[in-house]
């Protein structure tokens, strides 16, 4: 049920000032930033706050291991999300 929670859910195209890259470093999937090119991706907008579940473990700031999907917030917006929290 909670997959289908968030697959159904809209995903709308980012504005030009999202503020992560167009592509992403090889680095961010765990390669050496020069071993392969970069990935593209679709950024979007976000509308929809989400509870993971990860371990402390962190690297360059971000999480070294997989982040488990545990609930979705419908109580929160994405503006209620604080930004820039420092993970190591």
């Amino acid at each position: 049920m909670l997959a289908t929670a968030v697959d159904d859910f809209r995903r709308t195209p980012a504005a030009e000032d999202h503020p992560w890259p167009a592509e992403l470093p090889a680095s961010w999937f765990g390669g050496l930033p020069t071993a392969r090119p970069p990935t593209p991706y679709t950024r979007v907008t976000p509308t929809l706050v989400v509870e993971v579940a990860v371990d402390i473990a962190t690297s360059h700031g971000r999480w070294r291991h997989l982040a488990r999907l545990q609930d979705v917030r419908g109580d929160l917006r994405p503006t209620d999300v604080p930004k820039d929290l420092d993970l190591e």
